[in-house]
């Protein structure tokens, strides 16, 4: 279950890299879960318009404690209702220093090597969630990090 979660993190890790380089910002996580037996689980939940690798984990910790119990096959992690920072509305609940933190933590990454600085949770799940081609979208490698 712990293993299970790190993937989580490392796909929500990814996607909120992606998200900071586009400059766009999630208006709502959708976590999915299809498990050994075949059953599924998935949820959603909508917030405020953010890109911080630090909330968006928050947020992820609480849908991942609603999942039904099993043993877990498959893991999605997806953010949505993306917009860009020209219509982000002005918040005074912006976190600042998170946000900054996160895109230090990218610049890092991308100077110095992908995974030089990640969230603890996410240490088991260096390996896992391979970069995969699909049909109509070539991979950034300078975000996904299969090749260290």
């Amino acid at each position: 279950d712990t293993a299970a979660f790190s993937v989580a993190q490392k796909l929500l890790h990814k996607a909120a890299i992606a998200l900071r380089k586009m400059d766009g910002w999630a208006q709502g996580v959708h976590l999915s879960i299809r498990y050994v037996d075949r059953s599924k689980w998935s949820e959603e939940v909508r917030i405020h318009e953010c890109q911080d690798t630090f909330t968006l984990n928050r947020i992820l910790k609480e849908l991942w404690v609603k999942r039904k119990p099993g043993v877990p096959m498959k893991l999605s992690v997806t953010l949505f209702n993306l917009i860009s920072t020209d219509e982000k509305t002005l918040s005074f609940f912006d976190n600042q220093k998170q946000i900054n933190l996160s895109h230090a933590m990218d610049q890092l990454n991308l100077k110095y090597g992908k995974n030089l600085i990640y969230l603890a949770g996410m240490h088991t799940s260096k390996k896992s969630a391979p970069t995969r081609i699909a049909f109509q979208n070539i991979p950034d490698f300078s975000i996904d990090d299969d090749k260290e």
